[in-house]
């Protein structure tokens, strides 16, 4: 009987590191959803726009033109850069922000 116990002691146990992992892999992926990659932005704009998005990018960090696109490809652009890009973004299109 002893053993049993032990048993469902040690299946509760699993259950709730289970239940609380769950939980914390829900709530990170909520937070990826609610960021809008830059990518995906980039993606929706006319390519008169990419331009002038992608010029004043490039002109205002120093950023060369493959090192931008593989920044946005693999989406690894540090916080100043980001930064910046959400303040080009404004200027260019006040109503949405990255």
């Amino acid at each position: 009987m002893h053993i049993i116990i032990c048993y469902i002691g040690i299946i509760i146990y699993v259950c709730s590191i289970n239940i609380a992992l769950k939980i914390v892999l829900s709530m990170k992926k909520e937070e990826n959803l609610n960021k809008m990659a830059f990518r995906d932005y980039y993606d929706t704009l006319s390519d008169d726009v990419k331009e002038t998005v992608r010029n004043r990018i490039l002109g205002e960090s120093g950023m060369s033109y493959t090192t931008f696109y593989y920044k946005l490809r693999n989406n690894t652009f540090k916080p100043l850069e980001r930064k910046l890009i959400d303040n080009i973004i404004n200027d260019v299109n006040p109503k949405v922000l990255c």
